[in-house]
């Protein structure tokens, strides 16, 4: 029972309170799930395999955790972020996890996007440079690479788009696509694509 002139909720409580309605409010900015892995086509070259390639779209206070609040600075674990703009969160965004039974030899690797997006079939291109500190090849790092650059509108996604992994002299090594990369001419036809 409350004795006259006491608070029920002590310093602590009203913490964990606030903690946990701050953790709830978190939960309706939960990323839109756009769709894409399932209809893309892959293709691997030298053992490099995609496990998982899903696309979403991500506003920015889907990438706020509590430690922000604290330190001010954005928390990226567990996840690798690679964005177009690294000032901006929210847009596009690629969950990439690779897989590979032997561990490519080859240091300097990158992940490449290109993409077409509505109304323009230039073919625009990023790349990250996968840090060798990482052990990609198991299926357990997860990549984000984002189209944050503002090119697309809120909930938009490119017309079609392809991802590779590359190595120091650009050659290929596995490749992922959207089912409609090749089908509007995007696909270009060369030495590098010979063998997939």
């Amino acid at each position: 029972m409350v004795k006259p002139g006491k608070s029920y909720w002590s310093p602590l409580g009203c913490l964990a309170l606030a903690l946990v309605l701050l953790g709830l409010s978190g939960c309706q900015n939960a990323p839109r799930y756009i769709g894409g892995g399932a209809s893309s086509s892959a293709a691997s070259g030298e053992g490099v395999d995609w496990r998982t390639v899903r696309t979403e779209w991500r506003d920015h206070a889907s990438f706020v955790r509590v430690q922000e609040y604290f330190t001010g600075e954005e928390r990226t674990d567990p996840y690798l972020i690679h964005r177009t703009n690294p000032e901006e969160r929210e847009g596009y965004y690629w969950l990439v996890r690779l897989i590979a039974e032997e561990h490519p030899a080859e240091e300097n690797l990158t992940l490449r996007a290109e993409w077409t997006v509505p109304e323009d079939p230039e073919i625009r291109r990023s790349e990250y440079a996968l840090p060798a500190d990482h052990d990609f090849w198991d299926g357990r790092e997860v990549l984000l690479f984002g189209l944050t650059d503002g090119e697309l509108g809120e909930g938009e996604s490119p017309t079609s788009w392809r991802l590779s992994v590359r190595n120091a002299e650009g050659e290929i090594l596995g490749v992922y696509r959207s089912f409609l990369w090749a089908r509007i001419g995007a696909e270009p036809r060369g030495k590098e694509e010979e063998d997939l």
